[in-house]
């Protein structure tokens, strides 16, 4: 259920003192205030991140971006900033590098109270529904600029590894904020095989003009405090309610309850927090079903899952049908409604991991493809490819993303033999959306190879779910599994195929499989956070701050 406006009038966000401010829909809208006296302002203060992020949340926190702000999309204006950022799919595996800076400046309302323009109003629905319930006493606003690169990594090992190489790159950050990497930044993706993506966005302009990706860190450092906003965006406004105005009649205080109910009061969550709860858990029993879809786990092996979210849905459209008629009239009395899935938490993947002996022989480097993190992206396997003469020099393996916003590509090749040499032998699976193909056999024929002086893997044998088969060589058959010199693998119950490892240099030395048993979810059992501060912004990483005039 993504339901979205409350109120007929477009969100937006408050962009200017003593403007209307809707709690419920998180929404500025039309002033009914005069201003008690002069306001204050202060200069631009510029502030710059740029760093190496792990995971989803640490990107949100170093630009001061509150991570609730997603859960509370479906009522409140959508934040350009946050917009930019969801629209590449972090994942927790994910490694972003991050080059943000903007240029803020504040404006905080005179202290004597304002007073209302068209005097105390005598319809206050009507007064709510074109001035809200609250106006804006700060705003904080000017420019901002973000570039990102992000590295979908889908194993922890896959994670450190990109970590390592943009390392050796100098690219830390140290060399971000230096400056000195900006040659081997704009190189990174061609360097590094994971699949990767990189965006930029400027905020703040009519007209934003981004500059070219090998002059990004230049353009933070050094020309982007230099521009002028000619559309501020808003990054953290405070409000006051109007019942702080002298001239409010004291039946406001209607209004005053109803917002109390949805924002909360001390460790007392509100509709809204509790809303934000609930829908958290929702989008984790989503990816939760993702990733059993993508291995054929029937639903039915988590009861638990499949009640719960039963039960949080019922609760979800229960909360929101109160906040939609708070949301229409305020004025009303209205009742927290029953929530039981509030105590849920959230739930978690579960699964044991397993790792069959490698198949083969000792020579060569170690190598993987996945391991136990892997399985919360949903990798898919889309193909396998097998290259060799006598014996299999190289093996490629395909996989797309199923558990993230935005699916990737992942293709990763062992072995030597000079590129791709001798004979191939490809097996296509389908995708998850056209219905679930699963490896349900390996077998692993291994001899000595002569010329390369070690064991090595003569025959390869992958069968499917949809009674697809791989068989590298087709031509040499040197017996039946299981007799002498094979090595075979089938799954047991609810266990799945994740991806190969093995030895490889010139050959492909060994090779074995990495598998997991998908077992029902854990549920965390929190209790709902009280309230979700929608305001404080929150900054954590490396930030550089120089004072600026002229903001």
């Amino acid at each position: 259920m993504k339901q979205r406006a409350l109120n007929s009038e477009p969100a937006a966000r408050p962009d200017r003192l003593y403007q209307g401010y809707d709690t419920i829909a998180d929404a500025g809208r039309s002033s009914a205030l005069t201003p008690g006296g002069p306001d204050s302002s202060s200069d631009g203060v510029f502030n710059e991140v740029a760093n190496i992020f792990i995971g989803a949340d640490s990107v949100m926190q170093a630009m001061g971006i509150a991570a609730s702000e997603s859960s509370l999309f479906d009522f409140g204006a959508e934040d350009a900033r946050v917009a930019f950022v969801q629209n590449f799919g972090l994942t927790e595996l994910s490694v972003t590098v991050l080059v943000h800076a903007n240029l803020r400046a504040t404006k905080e309302a005179n202290l004597n109270p304002p007073t209302l323009t068209a005097g105390p109003p005598s319809d206050l629905q009507k007064f709510f529904a074109a001035y809200g319930d609250s106006y804006v006493n700060y705003v904080e606003q000017g420019s901002w600029y973000c570039a990102m690169y992000v590295f979908y990594a889908v194993s922890e090992d896959e994670q450190t590894s990109v970590v390592g190489q943009l390392a050796g790159l100098g690219i830390t950050e140290e060399g971000l904020l230096s400056g000195s990497a900006q040659f081997n930044l704009s190189q990174c993706q061609q360097k590094i095989a994971t699949s990767s993506t990189f965006n930029q966005t400027l905020l703040g302009f009519a007209n934003p003009q981004t500059p070219d990706e090998g002059g990004i860190l230049e353009f933070a450092n050094t020309q982007f405090a230099k521009l002028v906003a000619d559309l501020p965006v808003t990054f953290t406004y405070k409000t006051t309610g109007y019942e702080r105005v002298p001239q409010m009649p004291a039946s406001f205080q209607s209004v005053v309850t109803s917002r109390n109910l949805f924002t909360g009061q001390g460790p007392t969550a509100g509709l809204g927090a509790n809303y934000a709860s609930l829908t958290d858990a929702a989008n984790a029993i989503d990816h939760l079903k993702t990733v059993y879809q993508t291995y054929g786990v029937a639903l039915s092996n988590d009861p638990t899952l499949v009640s719960r979210a039963a039960q949080i849905e019922t609760d979800r459209i229960a909360l929101y049908d109160v906040i939609a008629a708070m949301e229409i009239d305020p004025t009303q009395t209205y009742a927290a409604p029953s929530a039981p899935s509030l105590q849920y938490g959230l739930p978690s993947l579960q699964l044991t991991t397993h790792v069959s002996p490698f198949w083969g022989g000792p020579g060569g480097s170690p190598w993987q493809d996945a391991d136990a993190t892997s399985v919360g992206t949903a990798p898919a396997l889309s193909s396998v490819s097998v290259w060799g003469i006598n014996h299999v020099h190289q093996i490629s393996s395909t996989f797309v993303t199923q558990g993230a916003k935005v699916p990737q590509t992942h293709v990763y090749t062992h072995g030597g033999g000079d590129g791709k040499p001798g004979g191939e032998a490809t097996l296509s699976l389908q995708l998850p959306s056209d219905g679930v193909e699963l490896i349900n056999s390996i077998s692993v024929f291994t001899s000595w190879d002569s010329s390369q002086r070690v064991n090595a893997i003569q025959q390869l044998n992958i069968g499917t779910t949809l009674g697809k088969t791989l068989m590298w060589p087709g031509s040499i058959t040197p017996g039946q599994p299981p007799g002498d010199g094979w090595g075979v693998w089938t799954p047991g119950p609810n266990e799945v195929f994740v991806g190969f490892n093995g030895r490889s240099g010139y050959v492909m030395d060994s090779l074995g499989v990495i598998s997991a048993t998908i077992l029902p979810a854990a549920w965390s059992g929190s209790q709902p956070a009280a309230e979700r501060d929608r305001v404080r912004p929150r900054r954590s990483g490396t930030s550089r701050r120089r004072a600026q005039v002229n903001a």
